[in-house]
C-alpha cells in the first residue's frame, strides 16, 4: 500500500422535524431534530489506525429563536 492524496465525494440522507409554538408571536421558541446516515463515506487510514472519516449515522437537535420581520 502506498501514500496517496486526494478527495471525493461524500453523501448522507435523512429526516428532519422542526416546530415552532406558537406561531402568531414575532419572536418564538423553535426545537429542530434531524437524523440520518452516510450513505457514501470517506475514511482516512494510516497504518491500519483509523485517522480522520466521516462514516456511520447522526442525530442533531437544536434550541432556538425563530424571527418574523
Amino acid at each position: 500500500m502506498h501514500a496517496r492524496a486526494g478527495s471525493n465525494l461524500i453523501s448522507s440522507a435523512g429526516v428532519q422535524l422542526s416546530l415552532e409554538a406558537p406561531a402568531s408571536l414575532r419572536i418564538r421558541p423553535c426545537l429542530t431534530l434531524e437524523g440520518g446516515g452516510v450513505v457514501r463515506g470517506l475514511n482516512g487510514n494510516v497504518n491500519g489506525q483509523s485517522v480522520t472519516g466521516i462514516t456511520g449515522y447522526y442525530l442533531l437537535a437544536a434550541l432556538g429563536l425563530a424571527v418574523s420581520l
